[in-house]
């Protein structure tokens, strides 16, 4: 009866150890993985902030920015004209948090 017994602990152990090694090593790739894509979010809002300031020094689009210099709407509007006396226009407005008007 003790070797029975001896088997299951033993079987009870293992399964335990194997759930708590599953488990710890999951959470570290996912918490890794978790920083690299903050770390490349933030770097992928910097450079859309790049280059919408870029854009509205450049006059190509008029942008509105918060205290600390985040952009957050900006409009774009253009107009083609052709010599057979056709033109067509375009306008889009983006707003960060809120509806865009077209």
């Amino acid at each position: 009866m003790s070797t029975l017994v001896s088997l299951l602990i033993g079987c009870v152990i293992s399964i335990v150890s194997s759930i708590a090694a599953s488990w710890f090593f999951t959470w570290l790739y996912y918490r890794r993985a978790g920083e690299e894509l903050k770390n490349e979010s933030m770097e992928l809002r910097r450079l859309s902030e790049m280059l919408i300031r870029g854009l509205h020094n450049a006059r190509i689009l008029n942008a509105q920015f918060d205290a600390k210099g985040h952009p957050t709407s900006f409009h774009l509007s253009e107009s083609v004209h052709e010599s057979g006396g056709a033109s067509e226009s375009v306008s889009a407005t983006v707003t960060r948090g809120g509806a865009a008007d077209g």
